[in-house]
């Protein structure tokens, strides 16, 4: 847990679920740029809250709540491509998502 906003591992071990707050949030998703291997979350943060091995992720999900949330994915380091994608929902607010590149799979719900 980040403040209010959480992120959970599902119990299949490969779905991670971001929840976010009533307030505005910014969730930014990058591979580890020492261990491309690992992929990095950041949730309202300059420092990665969570860190998993990117083979054993199947899907993300982005569930914003209220505020205007901002959803980042990075590909600098390499594509982030999960089976399943990535999946945004801002919920209430003014949301907004930016991507740095166009490899991969992004779903968006807003």
């Amino acid at each position: 847990r980040c403040g209010q906003a959480s992120i959970t591992l599902r119990a299949d071990g490969q779905v991670i679920v971001i929840g976010g707050t009533s307030g505005d949030d910014g969730v930014l998703i990058r591979r580890n740029p020492d261990n491309a291997s690992l992929l990095d979350i950041f949730i309202n943060s300059l420092t990665p809250i969570f860190t998993v091995p990117l083979a054993s992720v199947g899907e993300i999900v982005f569930n914003g709540s209220g505020g205007n949330d901002t959803l980042t994915v990075d590909s600098t380091d390499g594509a982030i491509d999960v089976p399943g994608g990535i999946h945004f929902d801002g919920g209430d607010g003014s949301d907004e998502r930016a991507k740095e590149s166009d490899r991969g799979k992004l779903h968006l719900d807003m």
